[in-house]
């Protein structure tokens, strides 16, 4: 019993020793192209701001902007904007077998890109990735004025 004491209290010492001990500091690495890209970049900088002009800029009156009517834009019969009528899952191709891309909300407006080849699905743009996904054809609202002849038929993956 005496022994596992003394253990514990020598231990607990050279703990405390260890501890308290001045640490020797830790030398940072030194990231050498970084450092020398920075410096090439700030004499570029600097090099650039000294730069003179080399013939002077004449002095000219300056016009006054005046107000341009804005056109109003046209609209493109091969791409049409959609709306998701209720939340639904965009996937890779059509069903779910296919892998899911993202949930789309009620209201989100999307670019119809195609119709697919299987019935009932469209081929939208992702609104958050920018890349095709397919939704159901239950799942969108399509303007009555809407030609969907005009897109074109994209084959299942």
């Amino acid at each position: 019993m005496k022994n596992k004491i003394l253990f514990y209290i020598l231990t607990g010492f050279t703990i405390t020793l260890i501890a308290c001990a001045p640490q020797t500091p830790a030398v940072p690495t030194v990231d050498v192209v970084s450092t020398l890209a920075i410096e090439m970049a700030s004499l570029m900088q600097t090099q650039t701001a000294l730069a003179a002009s080399p013939t002077p800029v004449p002095v000219t009156d300056t016009p006054i902007p005046t107000e341009t009517p804005i056109p109003e834009p046209t609209k493109d019969p091969t791409i049409d904007i959609i709306t998701i009528s209720r939340n639904v899952e965009c996937r890779t191709g059509p069903g779910e077998n296919y892998a899911l891309t993202s949930n789309l909300l009620p209201g989100e407006r999307v670019w119809l890109m195609g119709i697919g080849s299987t019935s009932d699905w469209y081929v939208i743009e992702n609104p958050y990735f920018g890349s095709p996904c397919w939704v159901p054809a239950d799942a969108v609202e399509l303007d009555p004025a809407m030609d969907i002849t005009v897109f074109p038929t994209v084959m299942a993956p």
